[in-house]
């Protein structure tokens, strides 16, 4: 299971502290800070790492959409408890100024799903997402 994890071309890293400050948490809406970098510069808590391009299969690029579409849609539920992760932890670091692990690592985790598909479906993979594994932490 992991060496499928290791394998997949591409990957969620996570490099958060996990700590917060309750100020900015209870603003959130208004002061997203950290701003992601723009351009090739910098560093994120998360970033997504992405394998160098391989050739892919004509038939499987053909019919890449109709493929994609379980992936999709379990893609589409995880989105939903990953925005009930979200506001559950907002709360969670207003009260207790930190994220707990779990919740980030879970949240990391459907996003790392979410990515995979997202990347399958615009040709930049031709590795089917994967429910194996999680994000590097």
């Amino acid at each position: 299971m992991a060496a499928d994890a290791v394998a997949h071309p591409i990957d969620l890293v996570v490099t958060d502290d996990l700590r917060r400050s309750r100020l900015t948490v209870f603003f959130r809406l208004l002061l997203v800070n950290p701003f992601p970098p723009f351009g090739a510069g910098g560093s994120y808590p998360v970033d997504v790492r992405i394998a160098g391009p391989e050739s892919q299969s004509r038939l499987t690029v053909f019919f890449r959409l109709l493929l994609a579409i379980p992936a999709g849609l379990l893609s589409y539920v995880f989105r939903i408890v990953n925005n009930v992760v979200a506001v559950l932890g907002w709360f969670y670091c207003l009260v207790m100024g930190r994220m707990h692990e779990g919740m980030r690592d879970l949240s990391a985790w459907l996003l790392r799903y979410e990515v995979q598909t997202y990347a399958y479906i615009l040709l930049l993979t031709g590795r089917y997402p994967s429910l194996s594994g999680g994000p590097i932490v």
